[in-house]
């Protein structure tokens, strides 16, 4: 019962408030990540495995996303607010989850559900973000990080995929500039340059539809076009390569396996009974 009253006050808010609200948070995007997010869209599932763990304190991967969620994190307090006048005692941790669901969904991605109820963590501390994924990893840092959290090497480049979704800024490719780069096709090597000559904050696109949730995010891996070392190596690791191979032909295949793992991630360390709180204000601890 607990658990459908919240689902039915998330769905009122839903209604009462604009659909570019809930859009506009996981376009934070994860956020590198990313999204979903980011990250939101990309926030909340890669950002899960590195920096969010149902605290519902949001970290983003390489340092980019934090700059990006904590920019667009008013309208967690936003959402918040209007919860709790309308359905008092929905936590942070669920109101981001099922932003980032809805995000998806409204970006033109697979349709979900995942648990409700989880509670958010009593621990928020910056030190906790040392372990990130960073920009700069190769597929076999990637899966083993991923790994450590129950996630094959297939769930993470499908989660990887929320990168469709967002842009990064030159501060977290820029490197990949100053020498040659046999893995960056050199057309696309042209256009990172022109974007990072406007400074370490310009940002770049993951994709050619920066708004929409698609399988262009592969297609531009099989190019060469990856922005990130740790995107452009999906495609260039052998234990990767047939999975983005996979994503780039069929976009349903990307959207079934993209939904599953993050359903997965849903239930990555939730925070139930004593073990959480929910928030008053999901900036701080109680």
């Amino acid at each position: 019962m607990e658990l459908f009253r919240l689902e039915m006050c998330y769905l009122t808010f839903n209604t009462v408030n604009s659909f570019s609200f809930l859009f506009h948070l996981i376009i934070i995007s994860f956020n590198h990540t990313k999204s979903i997010a980011s990250t939101t869209i990309r926030s909340y599932p890669i950002g899960k495995v590195g920096y969010m763990g149902h605290n519902a304190v949001v970290y983003q991967n390489g340092g980019l996303q934090i700059v990006f969620l904590l920019r667009g994190y008013e309208i967690i307090d936003d959402i918040k607010e209007e919860l709790e006048r309308q359905c008092p005692g929905v936590s942070c941790a669920d109101i981001l989850a099922l932003a980032a669901r809805d995000a998806v969904f409204f970006a033109g991605g697979p349709v979900y559900d995942i648990p409700k109820g989880r509670k958010d963590g009593t621990r928020s501390k910056i030190e906790d973000t040392i372990n990130l994924p960073s920009p700069n990893f190769n597929a076999s840092d990637l899966i083993k990080m991923f790994g450590q959290h129950g996630f094959s090497a297939q769930e993470m480049v499908a989660l990887s995929g929320a990168h469709t979704i967002g842009v990064a800024r030159c501060s977290s490719f820029k490197n990949r500039l100053t020498k040659v780069d046999p893995n960056l096709n050199s057309e696309f090597a042209k256009t990172l340059s022109r974007t990072c000559s406007a400074g370490d904050n310009a940002e770049q696109p993951f994709d050619e539809t920066r708004d929409d949730f698609d399988n262009l995010y592969f297609d531009a891996l099989v190019s060469g076009n990856g922005v990130l070392t740790s995107d452009q190596t999906l495609f260039t690791s052998p234990r990767t390569r047939n999975f983005v191979n996979s994503y780039a032909q069929n976009q349903a295949l990307f959207f079934l396996d993209f939904q599953q793992a993050m359903v997965k991630m849903s239930l990555l360390d939730i925070k139930e009974g004593s073990k959480g709180q929910v928030r008053d204000n999901c900036r701080k601890i109680n």
